[in-house]
């Protein structure tokens, strides 16, 4: 959040002052365009920043002072831009915001947190959620071979996906790479919509949680083509194909887990670390919190600090190298 603001801030003084140098109006005209851009994004940022770093009692007041700046703006602005017109000359309404973005631009680099893996204490690993591919119960698509062997052949078939930072959705891109399926994904706001879309026939196939796909799959709309883990774990067809059981070793070595981790502040005194790791670990082999986690289409699995830290890096190297490959493949 905090590079794509200063980024937005940075590319609008730079606009600006190719503003301010035009030479014609076409010049002018094109520049104050592409300015725009610029100045569309930092309307929207600012709120989501604030949504970020303050609490959910302290938000709306940072929100009311954001707008009330939009709101004076919107009356001030007119009448500065005119006072500096006839005063100074026209190029400076653009000159004028150039110190105000170094300002703003330096505030952002150095007050906004910019939290690091180095910030917390990995309490551990306390449970993993599986993820499945599903289609309508009625779809040209009887086997998991079935939607292979089309996606082959037919480049650009699509995919629903619960966003682009959801984990099945980057089990999935990570899965078409290195299977050269070349699909598409849709991106949709959870499973929920997901699971509609696929119903709908809206895209022919989803990559969603095994707990949402179950559901529906139980209740005769969908069917489960494929489980990123074994089957029988989460309650499926144990003769349900898996990531394992149909791609090569090179392939399943790179996939990315659903994965629950436990963490609590760097500074934490390693006593109470010690007291919380000890109690999670006995709360995973606690038959009521099993069957309660079990019905949220999660299952226990409990790893120490040391080896849960060791496993969450790898997998924020995976996901780093997913969405690089991804944003390489969409240029």
């Amino acid at each position: 959040m905090e590079s794509i603001l200063s980024s937005s801030c940075r590319r609008k003084i730079i606009k600006i002052l190719a503003s301010d140098g035009s030479t014609n109006m076409m010049e002018l005209i094109v520049f104050r365009g592409i300015q725009g851009i610029g100045g569309g994004i930092l309307i929207a940022l600012p709120f989501i920043v604030v949504g970020e770093i303050f609490s959910p009692r302290e938000r709306s007041k940072y929100m009311g002072i954001l707008a009330s700046v939009f709101g004076i703006s919107s009356v001030a602005g007119p009448i500065l831009g005119g006072l500096i017109t006839d005063t100074i000359g026209w190029r400076w309404i653009f000159f004028v915001n150039v110190p105000v973005g170094i300002v703003a631009v330096t505030m952002l680099l150095y007050s906004l947190p910019n939290f690091k893996l180095d910030d917390v204490k990995i309490i551990g690993q306390w449970n993993l959620f599986g993820n499945s591919l599903a289609v309508p119960a009625e779809s040209q698509f009887k086997t998991f071979q079935d939607l292979l062997e089309y996606a082959k052949k037919n480049p650009g078939l699509t995919f629903g996906n619960p966003g682009v930072s959801a984990t099945p959705t980057i089990r999935m891109e990570n899965l078409n790479a290195a299977a050269n399926l070349k699909m598409v994904g849709v991106p949709f706001k959870g499973d929920t919509e997901v699971v509609a879309a696929v119903l709908g026939k809206h895209v022919p196939v989803g990559a969603v949680s095994t707990f949402s796909a179950k559901i529906q799959a139980e209740g005769g709309k969908l069917r489960i083509l494929f489980s990123f883990e074994p089957p029988a774990v989460y309650g499926l067809d144990p003769k349900t194909p898996y990531l394992a059981s149909v791609f090569d070793k090179s392939i399943v070595e790179k996939d990315i887990e659903t994965v629950g981790f436990v963490f609590v502040p760097g500074k934490t005194p390693d006593k109470i670390v010690k007291t919380i790791a000890d109690a999670l670990e006995k709360a995973c082999k606690d038959p009521e919190v099993v069957d309660g986690i079990g019905k949220l289409g999660a299952v226990p699995a409990f790893i120490e600090s040391g080896a849960a830290t060791a496993k969450l890096r790898t997998i924020m190297e995976r996901v780093k190298a997913v969405h690089e490959q991804t944003a390489s493949q969409a240029k």
